[in-house]
């Protein structure tokens, strides 16, 4: 960090430092009349200063507890009604179609000869 320290403070001393400022901001179309015309040299201090680990970050917004309007309750009430009735009939038109389900007793007859087994479950070999 030393070495970091002396860089800048050099660079401000010289002039590079507020060159270097001047030459970006015309660059990106930002420099004033003002700032062309400030002398390059600087003083700046570039003293350590302590720092602190931030374990969590607090928003201000989190802060403020917002709840649901009476038109939002509503709207999800209704929405879920909505969908709660598809799933229903999704699943009535998917049980009564013919061809698309499967049968019991045809699922019974193709296991009937599995194994030799007569039985569902039984181990006897």
């Amino acid at each position: 960090m030393t070495a970091l320290r002396a860089r800048v403070e050099a660079g401000a001393n010289s002039g590079a430092l507020g060159n270097a400022i001047k030459t970006e901001a015309k660059n990106q179309g930002v420099l004033t009349d003002a700032m062309n015309s400030a002398d390059p040299i600087m003083v700046v201090s570039a003293d350590a200063m302590t720092t602190k680990k931030v374990d969590t970050l607090v928003f201000a917004s989190a802060s403020k507890k917002k709840d649901l309007s009476d038109g939002e309750i509503a709207a999800i009430v209704i929405c879920s009604m909505i969908f709660a009735a598809g799933v229903i009939y999704a699943i009535m038109m998917n049980a009564g179609g013919e061809g698309e389900s499967v049968k019991g007793d045809s699922v019974e007859d193709a296991l009937d000869g599995v194994g030799g087994h007569d039985d569902y479950g039984a181990n006897d070999v």
